[in-house]
């Protein structure tokens, strides 16, 4: 584990890594069509997705460096 990479600071991560994931669960299975404007929200939450990925398996922008979920 990088030295930057204290056991709080996963934690922090990996709380919103799993909320954003909650977060965009649930605009994709939003009943109504969402409206599009300064943000899409679909689009976003595939974003999330794309984020989750990144940062659980290794950004290739950012050396590959991975923040492995805490125990």
């Amino acid at each position: 584990m990088p030295a930057l990479q204290a056991p709080a600071l996963q934690r922090v991560i990996w709380d919103g890594l799993t909320e954003a994931r909650q977060v965009a669960a649930q605009v994709r299975a939003y009943p109504d069509k969402a409206t599009t404007g300064e943000w899409n929200w679909v689009v976003d939450a595939s974003q999330a997705d794309l984020y989750y990925t990144r940062i659980s398996a290794g950004w290739d922008r950012y050396g590959n460096i991975k923040v492995p979920q805490p125990l």
